[in-house]
């Protein structure tokens, strides 16, 4: 028998991090080759390919089903962030498991779940293959190849017994296989650079004592290169930019114009001697020249200075660089005084690169987003009208490159798979037009691909992609905020995410807590910002919520600051119930149109989903605005003979208002009258308008949160309507005084106050809020079902058409206010897009459970294993948002899941394999919303799922477990766990939840009920203190893994379970 001892001590420790299966792979090979010769069978080249775009955790457990095959497990010996891999003979499986257990060590075996031990990894389609001739370098020699230009390419080479690269190489693209010439003196070339003007090449090259020198040459393979410039730089300097007849030349304290003649001898010879800079001493001057020829370059890592040179002298340009913004991956756009360059933008997690187009003139800019490409991203023209945008070709979920037509916006996508396993390094095409890619080969080295059908394959192995609407800022460079211009009119909530603007006074939960004076200084602040008049701080209070605020004006209007907050929105069941008169008015109805389910099922269905928003800060129109009215005087030409007679026979009545729909309307206003006439708009003209006047329309998300500020009942004030509320067309229920809704709220706005007014909002589509035109009032409803579309949860209403009623449709001008703090402003949407429905719908049946789950509670044996049920005790869902995570990895970042339940308490059973051989293992879980019994098993989606892949029945997502635990909850204990940890977190900035919260916590749990626990603890029922949000937190079946969610429907299709399935038993516990 192996000496297990050894063996731990001996085992190989790797980094968890996503795209590095393949790196995994020959890490294993590189430890165990020799002695496990089916490492390097071709089978797990396949399983590499095959999951290099998925995540480690997938690519591992993929390698360890495929070893099984071969007779070797695969276990890992540490379930935090690093993974220690030892090899186990199957023979000895059982032998290793139990000499860990009893020395307490981790240990999980690594294959994949629902797959039996000796079958093969599951195969995964990893998209079509490039079709090209490919050469590698058959010699005794290795190669790296740092650069490509023209018909060459330029790197280092050594013998393959040497450790050290020796001397400079230079490839001659045009043989096939490549022809390398290796020098024998002239050390490293790099920054290879090719002018098809003058048919000429430059590089660099390293010299003595760390000293760089520029050289030119006709042909680079045969090594005849001179050196034109007297320059000794700071190493091989690293910018060469061929700019007209001129190389320039730029290393971290210089930036040099090497003017050539026509036939590329040296002429003239310039050099500007650069200040030191201060962030980084090593930077290499970037340069770039417009498209008349004008050249900028800036040799700082961060702001950096710009330097312009033109007709032979050189100026400090009159703006900077923006953060780390930098030239030298920038280009041209030809024929004008602009550059595009790569700029980053606050993005879902990291920071989004795009690309910026930037007037040199005027810092007039505008952006256009990059998606499928990741970070340290290149520019360069391919073709006059191609542009390429290369990425670092490390992470495999990221494309390699995309080509991008800048004349037709056609986009064609480099991606991983297109070259089996391999990482794409250089791309270029030769003076004939043949495209070149070159590729690194595990144990091989550089391959060289000639695509047999370059653009036609890439046409046909992706979907056909535009790209990406160019953006304007208004704002000029470099005074750019960190978001796109799109995000900040059309997806304010993203700039208001807990992680970046936790804490800022402008958000509600902190601007509450200020003082007079600190939010008269901040509205004094805003008022400057937004050319706006302050008039006065004033408290609103109104249906329980109240908040003291600054009121504003500009030219006539008046504006309330609205402070951002992150709210619960959408309705799902009553809070409160109804009052009497509104269960009666329901009667009524119900039994007109013969219905016989529940209220809250007949709201449900006009309701807007239960959702969580992120919403910023506003500054907002206090009153309601008509649309397309002029006020016009009663001898206006313009009034035709036959509304002036309509008019005087209205006037002889002594009623005060008439209007002629869609025509004109007379008002008395005391003993006078005035006239308006009706003008056709359309609801993008409208928006123009705004947007010329530095305006814009609240969201649908923004809408409801002003007008219900994230109230849970189904009005602001309650769940139906009080009998003595004074309300607008049933006027008889009420008293003289004005009408109660039409008050303004808890922000002081006048909001959601009569049906008949329907507000226009912020979208893809003419789409209103606050009312239907009064189409319920006139079709015969009571108040609580004609006031229900003023409801804040009430569904927004889309139209088809563009034209904007003048009579029923009103719009509210707000400013969104950012917030001004150095922080990144990120934030993610939460609503998946039309087109990822689309894809989830046609694969929806897939991606059920076809095991009973239900049946884990409900019998005594599964398979061949006795079951038991463990009872956890109750817990609040008081938005039935639910989510679930690893709570010591996630908790604060975890996407509720698209599907919901009612709000309710709710008990929770875990399902118990007992076992003495592998221990107590919990199986699944489940949340007991009724007693019904499931039917279907719908899997739990967050609606950012990559649905491109290749999908069969039975297969998954799931939340990730990285420490052994998972748990399930509403979405509001997130919420209150976030307020709870940053307060422990201010106390003492080095403790974990583990350790400094639910280790002591498990452990006395068990010692309560240690009915299938471990003496650590293996579950937990915990309240956040000072809260009545539930978090239930328990062992994760086997460990470490990816587990799947899934919502249990009745009969009557209504939820009636939610489980998180850890183990198939039968099939587990059978193999």
């Amino acid at each position: 028998m192996s000496d297990f001892a050894q063996i731990t001590a001996d085992a190989l420790d790797i980094l968890k991090y996503d795209g590095a299966v393949q790196d995994t792979l020959a890490e294993l090979r590189e430890k165990w080759g020799v002695k496990i010769p089916a490492l390097l069978d071709e089978r797990f080249e396949t399983v590499g390919v095959q999951y290099m775009k998925l995540s480690h955790e997938q690519g591992v457990a993929a390698l360890g089903q495929e070893l099984s095959t071969f007779g070797w497990a695969l276990y890992d010996l540490d379930g935090e962030d690093i993974y220690l891999f030892v090899l186990i003979p199957e023979a000895e499986r059982e032998e290793f498991e139990a000499f860990c257990k009893q020395r307490g060590q981790y240990c999980r075996l690594m294959k994949q779940p629902r797959r039996k031990w000796g079958d093969h990894a599951k195969e995964q389609d990893p998209g079509a293959v490039m079709p090209c001739e490919e050469y590698i370098l058959e010699d005794e020699y290795d190669y790296f190849f740092n650069s490509l230009a023209g018909d060459f390419a330029a790197g280092v080479w050594k013998p393959q017994n040497r450790e050290n690269w020796l001397n400079g190489c230079i490839a001659d693209l045009r043989r096939r296989p490549p022809q390398v010439t290796r020098a024998r003196s002239l050390p490293a070339l790099c920054s290879l650079s090719y002018s098809p003007e003058l048919g000429v090449y430059g590089a660099a090259r390293s010299g003595g004592s760390d000293i760089g020198r520029a050289l030119v040459g006709k042909n680079p393979a045969n090594l005849n290169w001179f050196e034109p410039s007297p320059i000794a730089y700071d190493g091989p300097p690293r910018s060469l930019r061929w700019i007209g007849n001129s190389l320039w030349v730029g290393d971290p304290h210089n930036a040099t114009r090497i003017e050539l003649t026509d036939r590329g001898t040296r002429k003239d010879v310039q050099n500007w001697r650069l200040p030191k800079d201060d962030w980084s001493g090593k930077y290499h001057c970037g340069i770039v020249a417009d498209g008349l020829g004008r050249v900028y370059f800036s040799n700082q890592w961060y702001k950096g200075t710009v330097y312009r040179w033109e007709n032979g002298q050189v100026t400090e340009h009159p703006f900077r660089l923006d953060g780390y913004d930098h030239l030298s991956e920038a280009v041209p756009v030809p024929g004008t005084g602009c550059i595009y360059m790569i700029h980053g933008v606050s993005g879902k997690g990291r920071i989004e690169e795009c690309l910026l187009e930037l007037d040199m003139d005027t810092g007039r800019c505008r952006i256009a987003a990059l998606p499928g490409m990741g970070e340290n991203l290149k520019l360069r023209w391919f073709t006059e009208n191609w542009l390429l945008v290369q990425g670092n070709g490390e992470i495999l979920s990221d494309d390699f490159a995309q080509l991008i037509n800048m004349t037709t916006r056609e986009v064609l996508r480099i991606r991983p798979g297109m070259f089996g396993g391999e990482k794409m390094q250089h791309i270029g095409m030769l003076t004939d037009g043949t495209v070149v890619i070159v590729t690194r080969r595990d144990r091989v080295g550089p391959v060289f691909h000639y695509p047999t059908d370059f653009w036609g394959f890439l046409r046909t192995a992706n979907k056909p992609r535009k790209m990406e609407p160019w953006q304007e800022y208004r704002e000029v460079y470099p005074d750019l905020p960190f978001f796109l211009p799109g995000e900040e009119s059309e997806s304010p909530q993203e700039r208001c995410d807990d992680r970046s603007g936790a804490g800022h006074p402008l958000l509600r939960p902190q601007f509450d807590q200020l003082s007079q004076e600190e939010k008269r200084t901040l509205m004094e602040r805003l008022a400057e910002r937004y050319d706006l008049k302050f008039l006065r701080l004033e408290l609103f209070d109104r249906w329980g919520q109240c908040c003291t605020t600054g009121v504003f004006e500009r030219d006539g209007r008046e504006f309330i600051f609205v402070p951002g907050d992150t709210v619960t929105l959408g309705w799902e069941q009553f809070a409160v119930g109804l009052n009497r008169e509104g269960q009666e008015e329901l009667n009524y109805i119900f039994q007109e149109i013969e219905y016989d389910g529940s209220p809250e099922h007949f709201f449900r269905k006009g309701m807007a989903p239960v959702r969580q928003a992120a919403i910023g800060p506003m500054l907002v129109g206090r009153e309601l605005e008509e649309i397309g009215w002029e006020p016009v005087n009663l001898d206006d030409p313009r009034l035709r003979p036959e509304w002036l007679e309509s008019f005087r026979e209205f006037a002889a009545t002594g009623r005060d208002s008439l209007t002629l729909v869609g025509h004109a309307r007379f008002e008395r206003k005391e003993d006078m009258w005035q006239a308006w006439l009706s003008h056709s708009v359309t609801y993008s003209r409208l928006r123009e308008w705004l947007r010329q006047q530095d305006f814009s329309l609240p969201t649908v998300d923004e809408w409801a949160y002003l007008c219900g500020g994230g109230c849970r009942t189904l009005f602001p004030w309650g769940d139906g309507l009080d009998g003595a509320m004074h309300i607008h067309h049933f006027e008889e229920q009420g008293g003289d005084g004005p009408y109660d809704m039409e008050e303004p709220n808890f922000f002081g706005l006048s909001i959601g106050y009569d049906p008949y007014m329907r507000e226009v909002v912020e979208a893809d589509a003419l789409t209103t809020c606050g009312g239907d035109g009064g189409c319920n009032i006139c079709g015969g409803m009571g108040p609580l079902l004609g006031y229900l579309p003023c409801s804040p949860h009430a569904k927004p209403e889309v139209r088809e058409d563009e034209k904007l009623n003048n009579d029923y449709d009103f719009f509210r001008p707000i400013i969104r206010v950012a917030l001004e703090n150095g922080s990144e402003q990120k934030g993610e949407n939460e609503m998946p897009t039309t087109e990822w429905l689309k894809q989830y719908e046609a694969i929806k049946d897939r991606l059920s459970c076809k095991i009973d789950l239900d049946a884990y509670f409900t019998e005594k044996v599964i398979g061949n294993r006795m079951v038991d049920v463990l009872e956890m005790g109750t817990v609040r869902f008081p938005t039935g948002m639910v989510f679930a995570c690893d709570p010591l990895v996630e908790l604060e970042d975890a996407r509720p899941y698209l599907q919901t339940i009612p709000a309710g308490n709710y008990p929770l059973q875990i399902c118990v394999v007992p076992s003495e051989k592998y221990g107590d293992r919990y199986a699944c879980v489940k949340v007991v919303v009724s007693g019904q019994k499931p039917i279907q098993y719908e899997l739990g989606m967050v609606g950012n799922e990559d649905l491109d892949g290749k999908l069969e029945d039975g297969d998954f997502f799931g939340f990730g477990v990285d420490a052994g635990m998972g748990c399930i909850a509403d979405i509001r204990t997130q919420e209150a766990f976030k307020a709870y940890w940053a307060k422990r977190l201010d106390e003492d900035e080095d403790i974990d939840p583990y350790n400094d919260l639910f280790c002591d916590l498990l452990e006395e749990n068990a010692k309560t009920h240690p009915k299938y626990q471990s003496e650590g603890g293996d579950w937990l029922n915990w309240t956040v203190p000072e809260t009545d949000c539930g978090l239930p937190i328990f062992a994760s079946g086997w460990g470490d893994g990816v587990y799947p969610v899934y919502f249990g429907y009745d009969a009557q299709g209504e939820v009636c379970g939610v489980y998180i399935h850890f183990i198939d038993i039968a099939e587990s516990y059978d193999a």
